[in-house]
Formats: C-alpha cells, sequence, structure tokens
C-alpha cells in the first residue's frame, strides 16, 4: 500500500495542478445551498484540487492565471456531504 501511495504522488507532483496562490493566501469554502439542494466547493489549494481530480471529481468553474489552474469550484448534491467529511480530501498536510 505505501508503495501505491507514493507512485501516487510522483504522478500528481508530474502531472497535477500546481499551487499558483502564494500558501498564506489558499482558501477552500464550502457552502450549503438549503434551497438548491447543493454543496458548493471553491478551492484555490492545488493538494486539494488534485485530490478532487484524483478522485474523479469536475470542476464547473475553472479559473486560470497565465494559463495556469488558480482555483476550481465544484457543485454536488448536499446528500454527498458525507462522501467529503469522511475521505481526506481537506485534510491538512
Amino acid at each position: 500500500m505505501k508503495e501505491e501511495a507514493l507512485k501516487k504522488a510522483i504522478k500528481t507532483k508530474q502531472q497535477g495542478i500546481k499551487q499558483i496562490a502564494e500558501i498564506e493566501d489558499t482558501e477552500t469554502s464550502i457552502v450549503i445551498d438549503y434551497e438548491k439542494k447543493q454543496l458548493i466547493i471553491y478551492t484555490n489549494r492545488a493538494t486539494v484540487m488534485n485530490r478532487l481530480q484524483r478522485a474523479g471529481y469536475k470542476p464547473v468553474i475553472e479559473d486560470k492565471v497565465d494559463g495556469e489552474i488558480c482555483s476550481r469550484t465544484y457543485v454536488f448534491p448536499t446528500k454527498n456531504i458525507g462522501n467529503f467529511m469522511r475521505t481526506g480530501i481537506f485534510k491538512y498536510d
């Protein structure tokens, strides 16, 4: 298992999204729209974007600076909130 995790980390470093925002300016916002029953996740933290990408989630909005991805917004049904809270997507590095 350890070897598989190492291979994933190497692949992400080579092919993943690079951190554009200064580390002190990074943020991830999770908003619940009760009326639309949507969970809206905005992040400019490359680690979170890469984890969501590896998990197969697609952004609905992607912002770029000088051709590089700097932030993404994802939208999910609120019934999926447990999927995000039980995973390591938002853990501290």
